[in-house]
């Protein structure tokens, strides 16, 4: 006789149900369909200091602002780019903040140039208050849990990536 995996297994493939991914599943899936080899990432595991806790305390003046879940990843994906570009050399910085503005759907000078002040600041911050960690953030994911979020966060070891 077979084991109860198995005949759930079959019967879940006689019904066309897959099992529902989970949040580190999904990401995980994600990166290793990108460029990057299964040792040069990471999604947090025990025994390094968890990227979404230092995430979530860099955004944290800034997170009251933004009401919206839409909003909400908006911030983390311009935070991530701040703090990703604060690993690079200084004079590479102004030219990677260039592109990331290149990236987003800006519709007026006005808004870019609020957008590169933003960005200016969290990478002050990021330099100030989290200058130690050095890990490049790779992905991210957020969930609405109702009453909070869950944030996944997927980082490279240790040194930054290479430009």
């Amino acid at each position: 006789m077979g084991s109860s995996k198995s005949r759930q297994a079959k019967r879940r493939r006689r019904c066309g149900r897959k099992r529902k991914q989970t949040p580190f599943e999904s990401l995980n899936r994600g990166l290793e369909q990108g460029p990057l080899r299964k040792d040069e990432f990471i999604i947090e595991t025990g025994g390094t200091t968890k990227m979404s806790e230092l995430l979530t305390d860099f955004v944290e003046p800034y997170f009251e602002f933004a009401g919206t879940d839409a909003a909400h990843r908006k911030l983390l994906t311009l935070a991530i780019a701040a703090w990703n570009t604060s690993l690079l050399p200084e004079e590479e910085q102004q030219d990677m903040v260039d592109k990331v503005l290149r990236t987003m759907p800006a519709t007026s000078e006005e808004l870019k140039t609020e957008l590169r002040e933003t960005l200016k600041v969290l990478i002050a911050r990021k330099q100030a208050r989290f200058s130690e960690y050095t890990r490049t953030i790779l992905d991210f994911e957020l969930i609405d849990m109702g009453e909070g979020y869950h944030l996944s966060i997927a980082s490279t070891l240790g040194k930054p990536l290479s430009q």
